[in-house]
């Protein structure tokens, strides 16, 4: 966290988000996001793959984040979960799905959720 990174112009107490479509084929987006005054910051990657479920549609989040606690040298990997856009044809309603995981190499703390679905 530096005044000569990413976003110069902002002040320490901001939050600082960056995002980018880095590739078309398949398109993957990388971001960077980072708050001085809290000493945090976040990178990492995505890309989805969908499908149809018969009326419902399901997106496949693949890649991670890398969330930095700078004041403790502590990085924790953390994978998406899917979305799913349900009822498409009807009343469209959205819910996330799948399983997370949360992982920090330095502390071995590890961390697996699992958002169920209806």
């Amino acid at each position: 966290l530096a005044k000569d990174g990413p976003v110069p112009w902002s002040s320490d107490d901001n939050v600082t988000f960056i995002a980018e479509q880095t590739s078309h084929h398949p398109p993957i987006a990388a971001f960077y996001a980072e708050c001085p005054a809290k000493h945090i910051q976040i990178d990492g990657c995505l890309w989805t793959k969908s499908k149809f479920l018969g009326l419902s549609v399901a997106v496949h989040m693949i890649g991670d984040a890398t969330l930095t606690l700078l004041d403790h040298d502590e990085h924790y990997v953390i994978t998406f979960p899917s979305a799913y856009g349900r009822s498409i044809l009807g009343v469209p309603w959205f819910e996330m799905g799948g399983k997370v995981s949360i992982d920090c190499e330095k502390t071995g703390y590890s961390a697996n959720i699992e958002f169920l679905t209806k």
